[in-house]
């Protein structure tokens, strides 16, 4: 397979050799030459086709976009440490993204940068990584914005994990600023994800106290959360200004926890 790949590029080099007035082939030829190459791990003979396809000045088409995606694959870092490698090949990917929302019959490539993206932002999604990445993915979730992007479950993943991001950055008015879009998008579209959103903001305090309160009074589920992390945080208050919290009140706090799941009320509770 390698060999017939490596000659059919030698054949493609001829078509397009920079050195003659009159080329005798489509350059998008190229790319899909590097695709092919990609999947059969023949990296040396795709990057010397994307390499070649950009020395012919293409056109701002799917192919342009596609060879992108090629050029931020070759990039890709082998290590979370590299982060210079990793927000070049960022940079190609969102490069793609701008070409591709400016026309509708290219929009699926905008969701097909969104796929692409996470793939290179996945592995550092972690304390102190997640930062890295903020600024890629938020323009990622704005351009799906943008085209209307009706994978909403895929969005709202997508947001969320922003969130961390700009929790992670220490931009919380961000992370609050989207988690409340990320709210809005799920009451129309994925009431089920709602909950998930819900947790996160009274987990890291985003957004008023009267609109979480209010958030919580829409059903019984909502409540319960509301609760069960309002008990939580008397216990991390308490133990932050004391330092220290007795078997009885912590025996406590996890009785009205489990009163809240099991939905027991205040007036039946036993004394």
């Amino acid at each position: 397979m390698a060999t017939k790949i490596i000659k059919f590029m030698e054949i493609l080099k001829r078509r397009f050799d920079l050195g003659k007035s009159e080329q005798r082939g489509n350059p998008a030829q190229l790319v899909l030459l590097a695709e092919h190459a990609a999947k059969v791990k023949s990296l040396d003979v795709a990057a010397e086709c994307i390499h070649l396809y950009f020395k012919l000045d293409p056109p701002l088409n799917q192919f342009h976009c596609r060879a992108l995606f090629c050029k931020a694959l070759f990039t890709c870092p082998s290590s979370c440490r590299d982060a210079e490698k990793l927000i070049e090949a960022t940079n190609y990917l969102l490069k793609a993204i701008n070409i591709a929302k400016k026309s509708k019959i290219y929009h699926f490539l905008v969701f097909n940068a969104s796929v692409y993206m996470w793939q290179l932002v996945r592995p550092y999604q972690c304390a102190g990584h997640r930062q890295i990445v903020a600024r890629p993915l938020a323009n990622v979730v704005k351009a799906l914005d943008e085209i209307g992007e009706q994978d909403y479950k895929w969005r709202l993943e997508l947001m969320m994990s922003l969130i961390h991001c700009y929790l992670d950055a220490g931009q919380k008015e961000d992370a609050t600023r989207v988690s409340s879009s990320a709210i809005s998008l799920a009451k129309k579209h994925c009431p089920d994800k709602i909950p998930d959103i819900f947790k996160l903001q009274l987990s890291y305090h985003l957004g008023d106290t009267k609109q979480l309160e209010k958030m919580a009074k829409l059903s019984d589920l909502f409540l319960s959360i509301y609760k069960v992390f309002k008990i939580k945080s008397d216990v991390r208050k308490q133990l932050a200004a004391t330092g220290h919290i007795s078997q009885s009140e912590l025996a406590e706090k996890m009785r009205k926890v489990l009163d809240v799941l099991t939905g027991v009320a205040p007036s039946t509770q036993s004394t």
